[in-house]
């Protein structure tokens, strides 16, 4: 197998810090310590199309929509920039400012969905709108645990499950922390259901990949190992089953007593 350059670009002057491919439209969007946001050809080696400047702030990550044509650019100063890219030059269209600064940015493009985690380790979730991005207000603040200054705890890796729901947020998906741990969490719930998943992971949570046509979670740790599960249909403790059946049973006592009682009356006014 050979392998050979296809171009050589200089973006930036310091160091790249993310980049993301627009495929339909064969461009390169990347951000960099030097505060600029580059559009580069994909098609035409060594062609770099323009440098726009960040404000003043520094970039921290960003996400690419391309049906929605929208870039993502979240700054170290904890602000979100959304910028339209139907047309060449980027424009800035809105911008969100969070608590805490953003470190990691994924969308679901299923549901139009963006999930940022900060800093801090705590999810923000924002619901894209296709007609009005000015819109773009967080739908959901989460919090992970309440020791978010114990790495055992603070989480660094998110990962939503984009199943069909009658909701338009979905609520369940996986977090990693610091130390190796994982969790699957339901923001739909009252109780906020928390699952601890079996694991004997030694180091942080590198990356959570999730195929949605297999139910199947991939999980890598900075230990070097890769473990997977197949998750079932419907999730739950043995000690939430036993306690939705008991809440069944109660219900089904409840009606048959109504109907019973019922019965009584009506035969007391026919008498």
């Amino acid at each position: 197998m050979e392998f050979y350059v296809h171009s050589a670009i200089d973006a930036h002057v310091k160091k790249v810090k993310c980049i993301c491919i627009h495929h339909r439209r064969e461009l390169i969007y990347s951000i960099g310590d030097d505060k600029r946001l580059c559009v580069s050809s994909l098609t035409e080696s060594e062609q770099k199309l323009m440098h726009i400047k960040c404000s003043n702030m520094t970039p921290k990550t960003m996400a690419l929509h391309q049906d929605l044509n929208r870039l993502y650019v979240s700054m170290k100063q904890g602000v979100l920039f959304l910028f339209d890219i139907s047309d060449t030059t980027p424009v800035v269209q809105h911008t969100v400012s969070f608590p805490y600064s953003v470190s990691r940015i994924s969308i679901d493009a299923s549901i139009n969905l963006l999930q940022a985690l900060t800093k801090r380790g705590s999810l923000i979730c924002l619901q894209l709108s296709s007609k009005a991005p000015k819109q773009l207000e967080p739908t959901a603040y989460i919090e992970s645990l309440s020791c978010l200054e114990d790495d055992r705890y603070k989480i660094c890796q998110v990962r939503w499950l984009n199943r069909p729901r009658q909701s338009s947020l979905n609520g369940t998906y996986f977090e990693g922390s610091h130390k190796g741990n994982l969790w699957i969490r339901d923001i739909n719930c009252e109780s906020e259901k928390m699952l601890k998943v079996p694991c004997d992971f030694a180091d942080k949570i590198k990356e959570i990949h999730y195929n949605g046509d297999k139910n199947i979670i991939f999980v890598t740790s900075r230990d070097g190992r890769l473990k997977c599960w197949k998750l079932p249909n419907s999730w739950g403790t043995k000690e939430m089953d036993d306690l939705n059946a008991e809440m069944e049973f109660d219900k089904k006592q409840e009606l048959m007593r109504q109907s019973h009682s019922q019965s009584l009356r009506s035969g007391h006014a026919r008498y």
